[in-house]
């Protein structure tokens, strides 16, 4: 039989491993899902702009479509009711994330050791210096500087000074770095 004239009801559908992503899997095991105030804060207004506007507005789009309708209308109902899925799922991860976080607030931090929260400052084999923050996995954005606590970089700065030198391997070879300072900012 031809789709066309089958009424297909969607609300069954399951949305998938794609949109349902485990808020653990990329915490190392038995660890807690540390976070500057910052990325705690960004994911919060991501949560509340998700639940507060574009949920409501989704639900309101969904409701003002007559189920019945068919061409174009129908597919603005699959189209919203496909986002508002989207939109229901990240609130779910979002609210888990959360849940598992441990704030830790680098200006509480009182230490010369690399540790949560430090900017480092690093000299590279090629004599250029380059600035890494230590941050949360959701706050990482390598082009900004902001590397995860749980990267093979931030592993290897851990509890090293000012002044240490280490050996980094990297995919392509091993870097000789030598960290010039550690600050919490």
């Amino acid at each position: 039989m031809n789709k066309a004239f089958v009424k297909e009801d969607d609300s069954g559908f399951d949305p998938g491993p794609e949109l349902h992503p485990d808020a653990r899997a990329d915490i190392p095991a038995g660890a807690k899902n540390y976070m500057t105030p910052n990325g705690a804060h960004r994911l919060r207004s991501e949560l509340d702009e998700l639940v507060n506007r574009q949920r409501p507005q989704l639900l309101e789009q969904i409701n003002r479509i007559d189920p019945q309708d068919t061409g174009s209308a129908a597919e603005t109902l699959r189209s919203a009711k496909k986002a508002l899925r989207k939109t229901g799922a990240r609130i779910d991860y979002l609210a888990q994330r959360l849940e598992l976080t441990e704030i830790v607030d680098p200006l509480e931090v009182k230490s010369d050791h690399v540790q949560f929260g430090a900017t480092v400052s690093i000299l590279h084999e090629d004599d250029s210096v380059k600035k890494y923050q230590i941050v949360g996995i959701d706050e990482a954005d390598i082009g900004l500087g902001r590397i995860s606590w749980a990267s093979p970089l931030a592993k290897a700065l851990l509890d090293a000074k000012a002044g240490d030198v280490f050996t980094f391997k990297t995919p392509v070879r091993e870097e000789e770095l030598e960290v010039i300072s550690v600050v919490y900012k």
